[in-house]
């Protein structure tokens, strides 16, 4: 067998020559003995991990033991740390076994719930966006108020919504963002139902409730003193503000639903 008269064991082909040895015969022979590699397929584990910045390596177990086992991932030999999804392959590297397994290796993502604050905040005319921290720090984090990502301004209460967008964490939390007025201490959700306009005017505004009974107006300026007050409303009224002055007010509505607060710009 290859020129060696030991028998061999291991998987491989081997040359054969036969030779005839007697005093009155000569002869010989040529061929091929193979030996096949036995089959030995893993079994892999360890598929499932959490990110935390290290490498998640898969595990492969093969019969018997000791054997050599290569593992790639998306077809690469690193073993992966982000988080993700993988195609693991485990190949025997062996002289007289073969086998193969295939299988995916999953890292979800961390969790960062980001916490919020800047939630409390009084009205003056510019947009008030509530303040997201995360740990770790540095993550990309969105925010909604009331389901849009448009920052509020005016007076009313805004339930925020913030949510880690990041390839290696994931998370939320909520919370309320209160805007309130120092003039008039209103921090009710605006009344939906109400029209205001036109904004800005000069002469008259109108209010408009399509469901709400109005109750009162009034009309505060920015020291948050009341200069124009009407009880006793409709559900549709025309203010005469021409003897204001020019500058921003807050008209507070009262209506038997509850109470809203709107900006208003004399000119």
């Amino acid at each position: 067998y290859n020129g060696s008269s030991t028998i061999p064991t291991n998987a491989g082909t081997y040359a054969v020559i036969a030779t005839v040895s007697d005093v009155n015969y000569q002869g010989s022979a040529t061929g091929s003995l193979v030996i096949s590699k036995a089959t030995a397929n893993p079994v892999l584990s360890n598929l499932t991990a959490t990110y935390d910045g290290s490498t998640h390596a898969a595990k492969a177990s093969a019969t018997p033991s000791g054997l050599t086992v290569g593992i790639t991932y998306n077809g690469s030999s690193t073993i992966p740390t982000n988080a993700g999804t993988y195609a693991v392959i485990a190949v025997v590297s062996d002289v007289n076994y073969q086998g193969s397994a295939t299988g995916s290796l999953v890292i979800s993502k961390a969790t960062a719930n980001p916490i919020l604050s800047n939630l409390s905040v009084v009205y003056n005319g510019s947009t008030h966006a509530a303040t997201a921290t995360t740990n770790p720090s540095g993550l990309n984090v969105t925010i909604t108020y009331d389901g849009s990502s448009t920052i509020p301004v005016e007076v009313g209460t805004y339930n925020v919504v913030a949510t880690v967008s990041d390839a290696n964490y994931q998370g939320s939390s909520t919370a309320t963002l209160t805007i309130a007025s120092v003039a008039t201490g209103v921090t009710g959700k605006i009344l939906t139902d109400i029209k205001m306009y036109p904004n800005p005017c000069k002469e008259f505004v109108n209010i408009d409730a399509n469901i709400s009974i109005i109750t009162a107006i009034r009309i505060v300026n920015i020291e948050g003193v009341t200069v124009m007050q009407k009880d006793d409303c409709l559900q549709q009224e025309r203010i005469d503000i021409s003897s204001l002055a020019k500058g921003v007010y807050m008209v507070v509505v009262d209506a038997e639903t509850g109470r809203g607060a709107y900006r208003l710009i004399v000119y």
